[in-house]
C-alpha cells in the first residue's frame, strides 16, 4: 500500500470520526429526550456512501453505576433526619436490618452489589412498605451512616 493511499484512507476515518463527533453533540446539546432519538436515527457518517455497505455496530447499554460510599451515607443520613422520635426510632431499625442483612455494620459499608437494594428498601418504606415485616433484630451501633 502506498503512503498517499494510507493517508486518503486515515483522512477519510479522520472525517467520518468528525461527522459522528459532531452528530453527538449536536444530540446531547437537544436533550436526553430527543438525544435518545437521534441515536436510533443512523448518524450521516455511519451510511454506507460507496457500493461496500459498512458492518453495522452495536452498542451496548453501561449497566446502571452502584451508588458509591458516600451516596449510601448521605442517602442514610438524609434518611434518618426526620423531626418525629417515633418516626426515626422506625427508620433507624429498617437500617440496622437492612445491613444486618446485607452482612455490613453501616450502611456505607455494603457491597457494591448490594448497595442499589439497599436504597431501594429505604425508598419502599419511605413509601409506606415494610421490606422487613416480622423480622426481628436487635439493637445495635449509633454510626449507621
Amino acid at each position: 500500500m502506498s503512503l498517499e493511499a494510507s493517508i486518503k484512507e486515515l483522512t477519510e476515518a479522520v472525517n467520518r470520526n468528525n461527522e459522528l463527533l459532531e452528530f453527538m453533540t449536536s444530540a446531547a446539546r437537544k436533550g436526553i429526550n430527543e438525544k435518545s432519538t437521534a441515536t436510533t436515527d443512523a448518524a450521516p457518517s455511519e451510511k454506507a456512501t460507496d457500493t461496500e455497505a459498512a458492518p453495522k455496530r452495536t452498542r451496548r447499554k453501561a449497566a446502571p453505576k452502584a451508588p458509591s460510599t458516600k451516596d449510601m451515607a448521605e442517602a442514610t443520613t438524609k434518611f434518618l433526619d426526620v423531626d418525629d422520635e417515633e418516626e426515626y426510632k422506625a427508620r433507624r431499625e429498617l437500617v440496622k436490618k437492612i445491613v444486618d442483612r446485607l452482612g455490613a455494620k453501616k450502611m456505607s459499608e455494603i457491597e457494591e452489589g448490594d448497595r442499589q437494594g439497599a436504597l431501594d428498601m429505604l425508598e419502599a418504606f419511605k413509601n409506606g412498605d415494610d421490606p422487613f415485616a416480622g423480622d426481628d433484630e436487635g439493637e445495635g451501633d449509633d454510626d449507621l451512616a
